[in-house]
């Protein structure tokens, strides 16, 4: 997977792995699967390193610390002379949308990623050194680091200098990274400076998250913001040792799932969004890993084999029955392949042969006498 695949649906892209499916990787993987997820991962190991502060000028703030971004789905107003205030258009992407810093996150996330899961792999310094580096830059040198809030984030101009949005940029590319440095933590491997100065920066964060207006607004939305908000929140408490947000995040688990699946596995506020696919597929790909993390049963879970039958009986573009503008990967569905013989024993799927990360971290795990 190229930063640029990823850069199509990230929120689709990458996986919240415990430490004991890296371990099985780790064990299982094949010499050429290795040798194939090295070749994808040397893009990461090239990415310049990342910082809010690089931005040419800041828009939204004058503090150049701050993390800025612009809603994915606004567009200038073709009412006004000026163009504001944008307008909303669910599922149609401004380009323009990667001004400001949602770029630079996801660069650097994307290289972390990788790097992270190598390095876990297969111990090799290259890897370490470099994942160091982009943290150091992006989160803990006085001169380039970020501040512990996204106050500015998917900003839509002409209408407010920030909103709730801005947690999603940050929990469906960096929240994913924060996975795999918990499981580099829990082997010794993280860096001990690096550890307590990100340590320190998420402390604040998850504050932030807990008191701030956008934080309140994501844990009692209806939809994908709140699984989006408490995937979030896991990683960190995880990382952070608090403890408190695991036990309230598990509390609310169930309640999650019975609002927003329905018995016959229809997620209807996914469904309804333009490209309803992606959505449907990131909402139960959020449920799993959430769930997972937290060490429940999730074969016990009954909506969610019913969320995952439907998906499966309708995950192509011919059968899938709502609307799905943007073309959608395939590849995207070894994950929940993966998952769906893990916990409800569905054995006869087929993974998507690709030379992508989708593949070539699954194939060894699932069983390649399953693949297309």
């Amino acid at each position: 997977m190229t930063f640029e695949e990823f850069m199509h649906e990230p929120a689709n892209s990458l996986y919240a792995l415990t430490e004991e499916e890296l371990e099985k990787i780790k064990r299982k993987i094949s010499v050429s699967h290795l040798n194939q997820l090295k070749k994808i991962a040397k893009e990461a190991m090239e990415m310049p390193l990342q910082s809010v502060t690089y931005k040419e000028k800041a828009i939204l703030t004058d503090n150049p610390h701050e993390y800025e971004s612009f809603s994915l789905y606004s567009w200038p107003n073709p009412d006004t002379e000026t163009g504001l205030p944008y307008i909303k258009k669910d599922g149609k992407i401004n380009p323009e949308h990667l001004k400001g810093d949602k770029g630079a996150l996801r660069k650097m996330s994307y290289a972390c990623y990788y790097l992270a899961i190598l390095y876990y792999i297969t111990r090799e310094k290259q890897y370490e050194q470099r994942l160091n580096e982009h943290l150091q830059c992006f989160f803990l040198d006085e001169e380039t680091k970020m501040l512990a809030n996204l106050n500015h984030g998917q900003a839509m101009l002409g209408v407010n200098t920030g909103q709730r949005g801005g947690i999603i940029d940050f929990a469906v590319s960096f929240g994913y990274v924060i996975s795999i440095l918990q499981c580099l933590r829990n082997q010794k491997l993280l860096n001990g400076s690096v550890y307590e100065g990100l340590k320190k920066w998420l402390t604040e964060f998850q504050q932030w998250l807990i008191q701030s207006d956008f934080g309140k607004e994501m844990v009692h939305s209806s939809n994908n913001h709140a699984l989006v908000y408490d995937f979030l929140q896991i990683v960190i408490a995880l990382f952070i040792d608090d403890y408190y947000t695991l036990v309230l995040v598990k509390q609310r688990y169930m309640n999650r799932v019975s609002k927003q699946i329905q018995m016959n596995g229809y997620m209807p506020l996914e469904m309804k969004r333009v490209n309803s696919r992606s959505y449907y597929f990131m909402n139960l790909k959020l449920f799993f890993e959430i769930g997972n993390l937290l060490y429940l049963d999730l074969d016990r879970v009954f909506l969610l084999q019913k969320a995952m039958q439907y998906y499966l009986s309708h995950n192509s573009k011919e059968r899938w029955e709502f609307s799905q503008e943007i073309p959608f990967e395939e590849s995207y569905d070894n994950y929940l392949f993966y998952l769906a013989k893990k916990y409800f024993g569905f054995s006869n799927l087929s993974l998507w042969k690709t030379k992508t990360l989708q593949y070539v971290l699954f194939a060894d795990l699932y069983g390649e006498q399953n693949e297309n």
